[in-house]
């Protein structure tokens, strides 16, 4: 009788650790930034002509909307993942003058970027930069035009 209680307590408290181990990764998940730098890497690094397929490759890619703008660095708020996550701030590191690294394009509090990376570096290039129209129909063209 003794060990039927001790399995059925061994039972509950394993059950309890899977169960909060598992609700604590959902909690981070759609909590915890993703963190990207800008200047290191070879995403940031290369500048090949643009090609719709290279951008399509991208391990993440996303609509954002700057919030923020401090000395080392720049959160962006996610309005669409398009491939790669599902945090709602992404924080982008600088190693340097943030403007020169990304090939010129300006950041901006309050406007759009559409933004990718691969390997956790921000690549640049024409691959992200302000949310016009034109950079707009790659990014539908590489990720099918679904937004998450």
């Amino acid at each position: 009788m003794i060990w039927v209680v001790a399995v059925v307590l061994g039972f509950a408290a394993i059950l309890t650790i899977v169960v909060g181990v598992l609700s604590d990764d959902d909690d981070q998940t759609t909590n915890a930034p993703v963190v990207l730098s800008i200047g290191e890497g070879e995403a940031s690094a290369s500048c090949l002509p643009f090609d719709v397929e290279a951008l399509a490759a991208m391990t993440r890619a996303f609509a954002g909307t700057v919030t923020d703008i401090g000395a080392d660095t720049i959160t962006v708020r996610v309005d669409n993942w398009y491939t790669g996550g599902d945090a709602s701030t992404v924080e982008l590191r600088t190693v340097g003058d943030a403007q020169a690294l990304l090939g010129g394009f300006p950041l901006e509090v309050g406007a759009q970027y559409l933004l990718s990376a691969s390997d956790d570096a921000l690549s640049y290039c024409g691959y992200s930069g302000p949310a016009t129209s034109e950079l707009q129909g790659s990014y539908d063209a590489a990720f099918g035009g679904g937004r998450s």
